[in-house]
């Protein structure tokens, strides 16, 4: 029985190790399947430097239209990048070959499904600390250093359990980019004894990228902006390889152990 594994330790330095080398291993291939996200990306960079508004009262019903239309691109094709990272990262090269860079079918509704649930259900889990630590937030809104340092205190201990469950549903999330079918139960028991270790993977990078960009100046340029954007790409393929390879372990531990039961 799969209830019957014993718990498998995620080895979280390799783990971090193997997926910074990720991006560099598999560089033009990511570049093919991300080639839309990319063009949707440089689209927007370069509207939001070369083109202001006034105000939203100002704006016109063409700009809510082609925002609209730049928000479901930028969903769609992030989407279809994401999906296409993860079965870079864990399929056979020939699969990986035959998946186009522009693509849009089950498989692709299915994980903006289940994301979108894991979502929901994650944020219900900081319900009660955001209204017990609200009251404390609310004054922190000036500048000085000592309220910046503890409202980011106040908002990381908000956001410590819904980061959790994230760490432990997401495992679903390569499992559908691979073509398997589970559930929420499913990626809750594979990573049974591992949430700790799935918060540090999934969570470490990107609060730390964030902090330093908080504590550098920012510059009113496009080639910042560019920088800026480029570092949070990078970032994110990291984020998605900690996670297939995450998911990687653990699925083939539990393989393996139910073949030595057999």
């Amino acid at each position: 029985m799969v209830d019957t594994v014993d718990t498998y330790k995620l080895p979280v330095v390799k783990i971090f190790i193997e997926a910074l080398q990720l991006p560099g291993r598999h560089l033009a291939t990511l570049i093919r399947i991300g080639s839309p996200f990319l063009i949707v990306v440089l689209a927007i960079t370069a509207v939001n430097h070369f083109f202001q508004y006034d105000s939203v009262e100002n704006s016109s019903l063409p700009f809510w239209g082609s925002f609209a239309l730049i928000a479901i691109m930028f969903v769609a094709t992030s989407v279809m990048a994401i999906v296409g990272c993860h079965r870079t990262f864990l399929m056979d090269p020939k699969e990986v070959t035959e998946t186009k860079p522009i693509r849009w079918g089950g498989r692709e509704m299915r994980f903006v499904g289940w994301w979108i649930v894991i979502v929901l259900c994650a944020a219900l889990t900081a319900i009660p600390l955001i209204m017990v630590l609200t009251p404390f937030f609310l004054p922190l809104n000036n500048s000085s250093s000592e309220n910046f340092f503890l409202s980011r205190w106040i908002r990381i201990l908000i956001g410590l359990p819904p980061s959790y469950f994230i760490s432990r549903w997401s495992l679903l999330l390569p499992a559908v980019a691979t073509d398997k079918r589970y559930n929420l139960p499913w990626s809750w028991f594979l990573s049974k004894g591992n949430g700790i270790r799935l918060t540090v993977l999934v969570g470490l990078l990107p609060f730390v990228t964030d902090s330093l960009f908080e504590l550098m100046p920012t510059f009113d340029s496009l080639l910042y902006s560019l920088f800026t954007g480029v570092v949070w790409i990078v970032v994110a393929v990291i984020e998605i390889g900690l996670l297939s390879l995450s998911y990687q372990y653990l699925s083939q531990n539990i393989v393996q152990q139910r073949d030595n039961s057999e």
